[in-house]
């Protein structure tokens, strides 16, 4: 039976016969203090990545430049560029390995605005967004690699999928199919400190984000760890440069 909750076609509201107050009833006022309940409980959670909002707030004289650092094959290219207005030039730089490199370029074809690197590019003339997608966690001279992007003068650096919480930076095995990950959380205090002091780039926004793991939404299940080391989720970190 197709849940339907539409009918009738009206050229004003007055043209409708029958019109109630349902923001006034109980339910509605149980279902917003429920909902009201459960923000004050979870906080803010985001369920997709936040690159495409952000690289619309970020075009600046019709144009945006993404680095896309572990962008794998630009699965967030097409997602970033449906957003934007047709007339933005968009300019999206992928840095990850060789084989997701090759795969990408085969994958987008004769697409003009993306562009596949194996290192990081020696110079960019503008770059407004520094995007890391679930890959910080994989870098072990993390400090350095930042440095390194943020020579780039980014407006903004946005780590999307990132581990990290109030547990002491640590460094554990991840199981990837078989294949064994080294794999590092790191102490949000930490991080934001290195960014603040160091890079002069300001926390901005943090949202938790709950993955897709065995086809719901959640996290890892940790227990298997100490009780101190165990986080519940990952955090979408958005930083931007200081202006003071």
């Amino acid at each position: 039976m197709p849940f339907q909750i539409f009918s009738g076609i009206y050229q004003t509201f007055q043209d409708i016969p029958e019109q109630d107050e349902p923001f006034e009833s109980d339910r509605w006022l149980t279902s917003a203090k429920g909902r009201l309940e459960k923000a004050c409980q979870e906080g803010s959670v985001c369920e997709e990545y936040g690159l495409p909002l952000l690289a619309a707030t970020s075009v600046e004289k019709g144009a945006v430049c993404i680095l896309d650092f572990g962008g794998g094959v630009g699965t967030l290219f097409p997602l970033v560029r449906d957003v934007l207005p047709q007339e933005t030039e968009l300019d999206y730089h992928v840095i990850d390995n060789p084989p997701s490199c090759q795969a990408g370029r085969e994958a987008h074809g004769e697409e003009s605005g993306i562009h596949f690197h194996e290192t990081l590019p020696k110079q960019m003339d503008t770059v407004h967004i520094v995007h890391l997608g679930s890959v910080l966690q994989y870098v072990d001279d993390w400090k350095g690699l930042l440095k390194q992007l943020v020579a780039y003068q980014p407006r903004h650096l946005l780590f999307s999928d990132s581990m990290v919480g109030a547990m002491p930076t640590f460094i554990t095995v991840q199981d990837y199919y078989g294949k064994k990950i080294p794999f590092r959380f790191i102490n949000q205090d930490e991080l934001s400190q290195f960014m603040q002091v160091e890079l002069g780039y300001s926390l901005c926004y943090r949202s938790k984000y709950l993955q897709t793991v065995q086809g719901v939404k959640s996290f890892y299940d940790m227990d298997n760890l100490p009780a101190a080391f165990r986080v519940d989720c990952s955090y979408h970190l958005l930083y931007s440069k200081s202006t003071s």
